[in-house]
């Protein structure tokens, strides 16, 4: 389960869900990597997500679970990578 859903993406970016859907998932996608890059640590949705990547070995260094702060940069992200799509 990714932290945040692209329907939070898409009503943040007051995208159509019908046309830009698939356009939000990317950068949504885009913006967790840049986030997970720039903290140097893989972000979960929640505890139990965490705990069983931890079991599974796949966590990294030091993993977490998504802030709110981080949720909100993360559509900050996302919404200029898809307000400003064409440059």
């Amino acid at each position: 389960m990714p932290i945040l859903t692209t329907e939070q993406a898409i009503e943040h970016c007051r995208a159509d869900p019908d046309a830009d859907a698939a356009m939000v998932a990317l950068y949504l996608g885009a913006a967790i990597d840049a986030a997970q890059d720039y903290l140097g640590r893989q972000v979960y949705a929640d505890k139990a997500e965490m705990d069983a990547a931890v079991a599974a070995e796949t966590a990294g260094d030091d993993p977490m679970v998504a802030t709110y702060a981080i949720k909100a940069a993360v559509l900050l992200i996302c919404g200029h990578l898809f307000a400003n799509r064409e440059d």
